[in-house]
């Protein structure tokens, strides 16, 4: 995933309304988040084709289908602080503050909105890894 695209993934997990397992899957996806028993072969992808929502399937067949196997249940990235805070997972400290300090801030200036925190502090966090994203490939 690039840089722009976290980015624009950001920007739409900061203005939705409210929680969003389609946005929570769309995280899941684009950070490559696996559970331990899956490999690293393959891709995550959504399938939107279920009724009961999004599904995070496992393309270990080298096609998409329904055939892949499903992924565990992404996280409440948008309804959940615990949640959120799991993608700082991996990152240095300093960054992880980078990335909070602004979120809360957008939470408070925005009214301290019931279930906003969370939808803001995912946000941050994304935007974090795609400047991450960009310092890799400058070297």
């Amino acid at each position: 995933m690039t840089a722009a695209d976290l980015e624009a993934l950001a920007a739409r997990v900061e203005a939705a309304e409210g929680a969003s397992r389609e946005l929570d899957a769309e995280v899941l996806v684009a950070l490559d988040i696996r559970p331990g028993w899956m490999g690293k072969e393959g891709e995550l992808w959504i399938d939107r084709s279920s009724p009961s929502g999004p599904v995070v399937r496992w393309n270990s067949l080298g096609r998409r289908s329904s055939g892949n196997p499903p992924a565990d249940s992404p996280p409440a990235y948008t309804s959940s602080l615990d949640a959120a805070m799991q993608l700082a997972e991996g990152m240095e400290p300093e960054d992880v503050s980078e990335a909070v300090l602004p979120a809360v801030g957008r939470w408070i200036i925005g009214g301290s909105k019931t279930g906003a925190l969370p939808r803001f502090l995912t946000a941050s966090f994304l935007h974090a890894r795609a400047l991450a994203t960009m310092e890799a490939r400058r070297g």
